[in-house]
């Protein structure tokens, strides 16, 4: 029979991964996306850390040096998109221009 704590945490750690995807395809503003992409990396966490829990502390630090990485190109896209199209609306990428 499985730890009761652990089942629990698991349902709750693939709760948070399809709240995440679910912000992912609803919302529309380049900003939500990279929030939802945070909730999503905060779920697959969350489930790294209940399948293992003597996680070493280099693999979280590779972790959080993705996560950096993973803003900081997000901040400079949103910033472009916003300078190119005047909105940060996703809406507007329907056309491809080439």
């Amino acid at each position: 029979i499985p730890d009761p704590t652990a089942l629990m945490a698991l349902t709750t750690m693939l709760a948070i991964t399809l709240i995440g995807f679910l912000m992912l395809v609803l919302r529309t503003e380049a900003l939500s996306h990279l929030l939802a992409l945070l909730v999503i990396e905060n779920g697959i966490f969350l489930g790294s850390q209940i399948l293992m829990p003597g996680m070493p502390v280099l693999l979280e630090l590779v972790i959080l040096f993705d996560l950096i990485i993973i803003v900081v190109t997000f901040g400079i896209l949103v910033r472009f998109l916003k300078t190119e199209i005047g909105s940060t609306d996703s809406r507007a990428l329907r056309r491809l221009v080439g």
